[in-house]
């Protein structure tokens, strides 16, 4: 074999790379779910995720392995499981951030919080609708809850997120579906276009941070 067809093999090779990199940037990924959260029921779902109109899928139900297929013909099957963490040894302990200091970070950006939702769900074409009633076990959280719940709540054509808290019992039921049409190209260049903004940026630098403590 000479140099010259070893050249040419390594040529098609990264044309062919080159190809399916520019695919997967540009032809839509089409994601649709529909599922809950219970504290009764537990946790149900249904995902299909489409790319290339279908040629590659990936679909998950409850109870059952997560899907892969190609052209309809199953590929292989992935169990879904949730790992546990290893417990150490380090004296450090990780205080979470104030709900408070999150709800005072969300009022003084929601302008920008609001346009940067906006703008992925505008990239992302999504539709559908989250509605959730939550009730916690203690007052006050349930009060911080019901104030956030306010400042993000979305009553439009495409898309509708409706939060409602209960005082009187505690209780998590949480219903949502979604359709969504993703171009990896286009949805780079919004998040890029975002970090390009100062406000964005100080915005992002002020997100209130756990703290590690040694006991």
């Amino acid at each position: 074999m000479g140099v010259s067809m070893i050249l040419d093999i390594f040529a098609w090779i990264g044309i062919a790379i080159a190809l399916f990199i520019f695919g997967l940037l540009i032809i839509p990924i089409r994601i649709s779910g529909v599922g809950g959260i219970n504290d009764q029921k537990g946790i149900d779902y249904q995902l299909n995720l489409n790319w290339a109109f279908g040629v590659l899928s990936v679909r998950a139900v409850t109870g059952r392995p997560m899907g892969i297929y190609l052209l309809g013909i199953c590929l292989g099957r992935m169990p879904l499981k949730t790992e546990k963490r290893k417990k150490t040894d380090s004296t450090a302990v990780k205080t979470k951030a104030s709900p408070w200091s999150w709800l005072r970070w969300m009022r003084w950006n929601f302008t920008d919080i609001n346009h940067i939702l906006s703008r992925f769900a505008h990239a992302g074409m999504l539709h559908g609708y989250l509605y959730a009633e939550i009730g916690l076990a203690e007052p006050a959280d349930t009060a911080m809850l019901g104030q956030l719940a306010r400042l993000i709540r979305i009553d439009g054509r495409r898309f509708r997120l409706l939060i409602t808290t209960v005082y009187e019992y505690e209780t998590i039921n949480i219903r949502a579906q979604i359709r969504s049409t993703i171009i990896i190209a286009y949805l780079g260049m919004v998040v890029l276009g975002l970090f390009l903004q100062k406000r964005i940026r100080l915005m992002l630098r002020g997100v209130p941070k756990s703290v590690k403590k040694e006991v």
